[in-house]
């Protein structure tokens, strides 16, 4: 089994540096360009089923993918970005700098960092539980298939850092640049390999 793992392409707000989290914004020109090329890097191969989520940036991506090779493609809410709560809608730069403080400020009271959330909002550990149910579905599913998964940035990250062992504390260290690829292989023994992390070489193609 093969997943092929996107990043949705460039939006205004990613462009700017906007956290967007579960909210939408536009895709860029450049954005739309990212769409062709990816297209183009996945002509070789045998796709038999797409996976997005229901947020605009991921099925405008998903759905040029579907309608060029005449693909099946599912949405499914597990892979939606993580949801920041309060922290929605503002720099990136000041919502690290603010959810670090809070963070830091919630375990030194002794709060488990399992139970440490934006207001509203929802941590790694729930981020996790829902892409790792998310996972072990598709991974009995489909057998020495291919598919191909549009996801966002954090929920690629989480997607990586399960397969990876990481630590949760550690899943948002992984890059994903808009309109990535990255390729994970099913062994024979049930086993995910990730090859070719975070993949933007087709981007570069004119």
């Amino acid at each position: 089994m093969k997943i092929i793992l996107i990043r949705h392409v460039q939006t205004e707000k990613n462009k700017k540096g906007i956290l967007i989290s579960q909210r939408d914004s536009d895709i860029t020109e450049e954005g739309l360009d990212q769409i062709k090329k990816i297209i183009s890097k996945l002509s070789n191969e045998k796709i038999s089923t797409i996976y997005c989520s229901k947020l605009g940036r991921s099925v405008k991506t998903a759905e040029a993918i579907s309608k060029a090779y005449n693909v099946n493609l599912k949405f499914d809410d597990r892979l939606k970005e993580l949801n920041w709560g309060g922290l929605t809608d503002i720099p990136v730069k000041e919502v690290i700098s603010k959810w670090t403080k809070y963070y830091g400020e919630e375990k030194a009271r002794g709060v488990p960092r399992e139970n440490i959330r934006p207001k509203n909002g929802e941590n790694s550990f729930d981020h996790a539980k829902r892409v790792d149910n998310f996972i072990k579905e598709i991974t009995k599913k489909y057998k020495n298939e291919t598919i191909v998964i549009v996801g966002h940035s954090g929920t690629n990250k989480v997607f990586i850092g399960l397969l990876k062992n990481l630590d949760p504390e550690q899943f948002y260290e992984v890059k994903q640049d808009n309109g990535c690829i990255n390729y994970i292989e099913l062994d024979e023994k049930g086993k995910l390999t990730i090859y070719n992390l975070n993949y933007t070489d087709h981007l570069k193609n004119k």
